[in-house]
């Protein structure tokens, strides 16, 4: 007791467990190790010195730069090698090196000891039901993906895993779940606004696996990665599509649609590959998956704006790019729509659908001057209660009779001859908005 030389270090993945330990104190958050201190760290665990045969080097350091600094990771590649590897013929060992170099992602996966996969369950089960699925759709994303915050929030809330709390809006219910992920170590916040507000966010490849591997088993069945062998045939198969409920296809999307899949159940379809895609292949979209709640296919180039898209009355989140200048009436059909994100090369973006009579309807983005539907007579009563992202629009609907539709609005955005808004009235009357974006578009004539 007399002993006050004694300390007691506390180590935690969860930020709230080391904040109780010592009120006085922030806890210390360790960093990733850097590029020499990782291959500092290969070198002892594999040779027990800070040493390395010259003609191992080089697949030495590609191993550790695919362990992406993380000590664990580390620790785990290099006790397989110390295994694996003889320890006489130096051709032989480069051989064996060469080997695990090619496989880093596979030997970590495969671990006997399955050290990699025993410390995130840890992690993983100590999570509130409610974040678990919010947690494993971090594995929809492509590797090293950066994640940018609003869309990850929309799309949650989107395939109905944010749940309604009192007088707090979805979203923000979102942004605390985002953030107790990261006060658990499980997700990496990465760029801030000026306000502090994380941007965008990422996950640790070894993460990223596991909400795959976790997602695929038989319990969970969240969502399945659609891949191409080597051999080009498609894993799992085509016709085992029918049995998942959330796609991702990375690579090779055109091939994909193109064997006319068919999934009643698939609620979500999800891509990052950029291509262009004629009429004939959007269209079997809708026709394979007629229960969609979630299309995000914004790397995608529509050559035209397909008619039966909007047969997908179950859509709630949309984010599609293309060439079109007008978004038809039709829309409107789509009552559960509550994200229509548009990206064009277009500068004006005419809007023929009846924003003001889609009730769900929480977020428009266009990067184009869009120019709005004037609110009927009947609609301009009453506020807009859900619409809370609106832009860009053009300085022409900047109207009292706009604003005082969409009064709840958060987010405004204006793209045009920003000049012309002096005599704009109306904004007075958005008393909630937090972020006004102003594009002036010298090119737009008077308005």
């Amino acid at each position: 007791k007399s002993n006050k030389l004694g300390k007691i270090l506390i180590t935690s993945r969860h930020d709230e467990v080391a904040r109780q330990a010592n009120y006085n104190r922030e806890p210390h958050v360790l960093r990733f190790l850097t590029h020499k201190e990782s291959w500092l760290l290969f070198r002892l665990e594999v040779f027990g010195e800070p040493v390395c045969p010259s003609k191992l080097e080089k697949h030495g350091k590609h191993i550790v730069d695919q362990c992406d600094r993380l000590p664990l990771a580390i620790v785990v590649i290099a006790g397989i090698l110390v295994k694996q590897t003889s320890a006489g013929d130096l051709n032989a060992r480069e051989k064996q090196w060469r080997k695990v170099c090619e496989r880093v992602k596979y030997y970590l996966k495969e671990d006997p000891e399955k050290r990699m996969e025993k410390i995130i369950s840890l992690s993983y089960n100590k999570l509130p039901y409610h974040l678990r699925p919010c947690f494993l759709y971090f594995g929809m994303f492509p590797e090293d993906f950066e994640i940018p915050v609003q869309k990850l929030i929309l799309m949650w809330i989107a395939e109905g895993f944010i749940q309604k709390k009192n007088d707090i809006s979805l979203e923000e219910t979102a942004q605390d779940y985002l953030e107790e992920l990261i006060s658990r170590n499980l997700v990496m916040g990465d760029k801030k606004s000026l306000d502090g507000r994380i941007k965008s966010c990422r996950i640790h490849d070894m993460l990223r696996e596991f909400c795959k591997n976790e997602s695929g088993n038989d319990h969970e069945k969240l969502f399945q990665e659609i891949k191409m062998s080597d051999e080009g045939i498609f894993e799992p198969s085509i016709s085992e599509v029918q049995n998942y409920r959330r796609l991702c296809i990375h690579s090779h999307f055109l091939s994909f649609i193109s064997l006319k899949p068919r999934g009643p159940r698939v609620r979500s379809l999800f891509s990052k590959e950029i291509m262009t895609l004629e009429l004939k292949n959007i269209s079997s979209i809708p026709a394979a998956f007629k229960l969609l709640r979630v299309l995000d296919v914004k790397s995608f180039k529509f050559t035209k704006f397909p008619n039966d898209l909007t047969d997908l009355v179950h859509l709630r989140y949309i984010a599609l790019s293309s060439d079109f200048k007008v978004l038809p009436k039709s829309i409107t059909k789509i009552w559960n729509l509550q994200t229509l994100i548009v990206d064009t090369t277009s500068r004006t973006l005419e809007i023929n659908a009846d924003l003001w009579n889609m009730i769900n309807l929480r977020h428009l983005k266009t990067n184009a001057s869009s120019i709005l539907p004037k609110p009927s007579e009947v609609t301009k009563q009453g506020g807009s209660e859900e619409l809370q992202t609106l832009g860009m629009i053009s300085t022409q609907n900047c109207t009292e009779d706009v604003f005082g539709r969409a009064c709840n609005l958060k987010k405004l955005g204006i793209r045009g001859q920003i000049a012309a808004l002096a005599p704009c009235r109306g904004l007075e009357r958005l008393r909630n908005l937090r972020k006004l974006k102003l594009f002036n578009d010298v090119r737009f004539g008077s308005t």
